[in-house]
């Protein structure tokens, strides 16, 4: 982990807003544009993580995100 993720990590963080944020992009998955530099590594919780990740691929491929 580079010391930029280390210090994101040590930040404060709220799972639940974490949440909000993968459940916007599951809404609405083209808010990423909102978002440019969002990262995964703005996420503390690892799974919340791999869900950013997968969105943010399934979109840049132009895929359907789905809930299933």
């Amino acid at each position: 982990m580079s010391n930029e993720s280390n210090i994101i990590a040590a930040l404060p963080h709220s799972v639940g807003f974490e949440k909000s944020v993968l459940s916007v992009l599951f809404q609405c998955p083209e808010k990423l544009d909102d978002a440019p530099s969002l990262t995964a590594e703005h996420f503390h919780n690892p799974a919340n993580r791999i869900i950013f990740e997968l969105i943010r691929d399934l979109t840049s491929k132009s895929q359907q995100v789905e809930l299933v």
